[in-house]
């Protein structure tokens, strides 16, 4: 009988790998679920250090309906994004997924779930900053702003106003830094 993994299965070998990896960087997090995009979708895992990379799950019981939207929406906000997948689902995910996502392969072992890394991810080439920023509470984003001296005259305007004007007036790659920093120093995640 052919074995098929499912997403705790998967995630079982994951997180455990992660956390292991990340737990000697200070300030290093990992998260499980996190909404992006205001809430339009949620990666499985991410680990939040200087960057925002970001670990989807597919295991054989999933199907793959969702995943072009999910790249959509993934490769708009994170810095790094790797795909955990089946075996079976390798053949149609390399067609799908952008070439600098990483790749990681899950397969049955001598009775073991093991992952594979194919292909190691790269630098997104196209954040779209705005939907970086989205990741902020209001009073993060005031807080920036004010730090910057550019809230003059903002304080009470909506969030997405807010968010447009941290947008204007720092580098993507600040914007990053500053993002992540800010999830980071967070008292309240769903943590792994």
């Amino acid at each position: 009988m052919v074995q098929r993994s499912s997403d705790s299965d998967v995630r079982a070998i994951v997180l455990p790998l992660l956390m292991r990896v990340h737990q000697s960087r200070q300030g290093t997090l990992v998260i499980e679920e996190m909404g992006l995009c205001q809430g339009s979708a949620r990666i499985d895992l991410a680990v939040i250090s200087s960057t925002i990379h970001g670990f989807e799950i597919k295991s054989a019981r999933d199907t793959l309906d969702r995943l072009e939207a999910q790249v959509m929406v993934y490769s708009r906000v994170l810095q790094r994004v790797t795909l955990v997948a089946d075996q079976v689902h390798m053949p149609e995910v390399t067609k799908m997924v952008p070439r600098w996502w990483g790749l990681w392969k899950v397969s049955h072992e001598r009775g073991r779930i093991v992952a594979k890394d194919l292909r190691q991810p790269r630098d997104n080439p196209r954040v779209d900053p705005t939907a970086l920023v989205q990741l902020l509470w209001r009073d993060e984003v005031v807080a920036l702003l004010h730090q910057r001296n550019i809230l003059a005259g903002y304080r009470s305007k909506p969030r997405e106003v807010l968010w447009s004007r941290l947008v204007e007036n720092i580098t993507i790659k600040e914007l990053y830094l500053l993002v992540a920093q800010q999830l980071r120093s967070r008292p309240s995640w769903r943590l792994a």
